[in-house]
């Protein structure tokens, strides 16, 4: 062995480390096995089997989701709250809530929607997972959980996703303020209000707004070729009523209406498609 004092400093660092460690290494060589035993419910084991009985339920309901009504569905949920309120877990409340929400919001409903299902289905393969109901990892499981069926069950806005109404209203709000920006301009920019007016006939005929559609395209039609013509102050008082009629149209959509085609544009139309004549 070396004679430095350096080295033998250390071996003796080292030794009383280890010494010092002994204890809090023996406690933890004896935790380990109960750390790998697979430690008891919180649950009697009837709870459990009444529990699993109700998750096996509504699985056998999920399949049946395909036959006319709701019924066999409805009624799995419901004994599920039953057997949540048996356990007294708040986390398991809140999931079966979750659930009975969800249908509460199918009520007369024959069918289970797309994304309603898929969620469902996610929510079933945390449920029959052994042990789930003890896992440190159910609360967060069940947040997430909470918050997607929320979000599927969202009733759809004239047929429509929700979330795909609120992207149109974004960007049609966008484009009518364009629209106005460049019709108020000196001198109004006649190319890109046709532009913008050809963008908000896509995301109108792609949301399904076919009026909106309709009306965006029609005043395109009327003002091509006579764009120039918008410095008349007739012509850009036209144009701005049929913006209005826009407008008008947008906060239908916004009242969760399917807007019609608006009878006062009519007349506007005419006046810009008498350019071409004139």
């Amino acid at each position: 062995m070396s004679g430095d004092p350096e080295d033998l400093d250390f071996s003796s660092l080292q030794a009383d480390v280890r010494a010092k460690l002994a204890p809090t290494l023996e406690a933890t060589v004896a935790l380990l096995p109960l750390v790998a035993r697979e430690q008891p419910s919180r649950y009697t084991p009837e709870q459990q089997h009444n529990w699993q009985v109700a998750v096996s339920q509504l699985r056998d309901a999920c399949l049946l989701r395909l036959q006319p009504g709701l019924g066999e569905l409805r009624r799995a949920v419901f004994a599920l709250c039953g057997n949540a309120l048996n356990l007294g877990d708040a986390d398991a409340l809140r999931l079966v809530e979750a659930l009975a929400g969800a249908m509460d919001k199918l009520d007369g409903a024959n069918e289970l929607p797309a994304g309603l299902a898929a969620a469902l289905a996610a929510c079933l393969e945390i449920l029959e997972e052994k042990g789930q109901l003890d896992s440190p990892r159910f609360p967060e499981r069940v947040d997430y959980m909470v918050q997607r069926l929320k979000n599927s069950a969202d009733p759809l806005v004239g047929g429509r996703s929700p979330a795909l109404v609120r992207i149109f209203i974004s960007e049609a709000s966008e484009c009518l303020e364009s629209l106005h920006q460049a019709l108020e301009g000196l001198p109004p920019d006649g190319d890109s209000l046709q532009l913008t007016l050809q963008e908000l006939g896509v995301l109108a005929d792609a949301a399904d707004y076919p009026s909106i559609a309709e009306l965006a395209h029609a005043i395109v039609e009327a003002l091509t070729g006579h764009e120039h013509e918008l410095v008349i102050e007739t012509v850009r008082a036209t144009v701005l009523r049929l913006l209005a009629c826009l407008d008008g149209q947008l906060q239908c959509v916004l009242g969760g209406e399917t807007p019609p085609f608006p009878e006062e544009a009519r007349s506007s139309l005419q006046r810009l498609r008498a350019l071409k004549n004139g």
